[in-house]
């Protein structure tokens, strides 16, 4: 008992971290699917039926792999920091404690060593793999690539608290908007990335939208 004590969180931290998912999640996962592409709709299994269960949480889906490849290209939140608790060196470099540091997953998102020369491109494919594989992979990584090549979560203790509910909530979202309605970019719109708390677009993302008679 007393170990479970010892990692149990206080009222004030279950409170801050409610306050995480309500705003954090909510904003992000808003963002990353208004930056998701066509490309799912003809590539799903049946979709004027009800997503199942199974194909939601599916690590192996064509769903999973479109929305893993979507925060690759366009993280929600592409650039956060942190503050050193000690002394390091990086890269010959030496980092003083309390010194600022600025990550930006975006960075190593597009990195052609990490991703090959089409890491700027929207190839869900990339992600696809084998039931045995998926088994070993945890959904925010990927373990065929160096630690820190993707990101969209960040990484470490202090990662986002909602990544797996944000991960389903976002492929559920999806899974169901795809069945009942077509998306058409509008033509000759021109739109570029903003940096606030997350990148988002410049004016808003215009598409044209279509329900799907069944």
């Amino acid at each position: 008992m007393a170990e479970e004590e010892k990692y149990r969180l206080t009222d004030e931290e279950v409170q801050a971290q409610v306050m995480t998912f309500l705003a954090a999640g909510h904003e992000t996962t808003s963002v990353a699917l208004t930056w998701l592409r066509q490309e799912l709709v003809e590539n799903i299994p049946d979709r004027y039926s009800e997503p199942s269960t199974e194909y939601i949480t599916s690590t192996t889906s064509y769903l999973d792999a479109v929305c893993k490849e979507s925060m690759r290209l366009v993280p929600p939140a592409p650039i956060t920091n942190r503050i050193t608790v000690e002394e390091d060196i990086l890269e010959g470099y030496r980092i003083p404690k309390g010194t600022v540091v600025i990550i930006s997953p975006a960075v190593n998102h597009w990195l052609e060593e990490y991703w090959g020369p089409d890491s700027r491109e929207f190839k869900p494919e990339r992600w696809l793999t084998t039931e045995k594989e998926a088994s070993s992979t945890q959904d925010e990584t990927d373990s065929s690539k160096p630690f820190g090549a993707y990101m969209p979560f960040l990484l470490g203790p202090r990662n986002c608290i909602g990544q797996r509910f944000a991960v389903l909530e976002m492929k559920a979202i999806l899974a169901v908007l795809v069945r009942g309605f077509e998306f058409v970019k509008v033509e000759g719109q021109v739109v570029k990335k903003q940096l606030r708390l997350t990148w988002k677009p410049d004016p808003g993302l215009q598409m044209r939208v279509k329900k799907v008679l069944v």
